[in-house]
């Protein structure tokens, strides 16, 4: 494992047990599902399943989400997928009550980070960050700070 996904690691942990469970955390977490904070700007973020490895690079912000780019390696070997995708999130103003009762209800983007056959939902934290959710019994999911997506060796990061 590399010295900053080691460091990366030490700091959620440390984020988690100096109680990050504040402000900015998502709220309704599905069961089952551990969530990691995911900074779009310095870091591959690398998951890595049964199915191979993909990693995502985050590029251009668009409305309430970002736009990425990622390498999908197949776990058997084979070719490997390169592409692109946004995820966002779209919300609706809906009046409530009085005239002036306003409440912005969900209304559909999306919201997972898609490379080949791995998928990892996302939601939106900031316009510098976000957040990603997985079964970590199905996923390993980790940021390589400093790490170039066209340069970075998948192989290493094989379940």
């Amino acid at each position: 494992m590399c010295r900053s996904a080691v460091a990366w690691a030490i700091s959620v942990a440390l984020w988690w047990a100096l109680g990050g469970a504040s402000a900015g955390e998502p709220e309704g977490q599905p069961p089952g599902q551990t969530s990691a904070p995911v900074v779009y700007d310095g870091a591959v973020l690398v998951v890595a399943t049964d199915a191979g490895v993909a990693a995502f690079a985050f590029t251009e912000r668009v409305h309430l989400g970002t736009g990425y780019t990622f390498r999908f390696r197949p776990a058997g070997g084979g070719k490997e997928e390169t592409g692109t995708g946004k995820v966002f999130e779209r919300y609706k103003a809906v009046q409530r009550g009085g005239p002036n009762a306003v409440e912005y209800v969900y209304d559909g983007g999306e919201l997972w980070l898609t490379a080949g056959p791995v998928k990892v939902e996302w939601s939106r934290g900031g316009p510098k960050s976000g957040w990603v959710y997985f079964d970590p019994e199905k996923a390993k999911v980790q940021a390589v700070e400093g790490a170039r997506l066209e340069a970075l060796d998948l192989k290493p990061f094989a379940r």
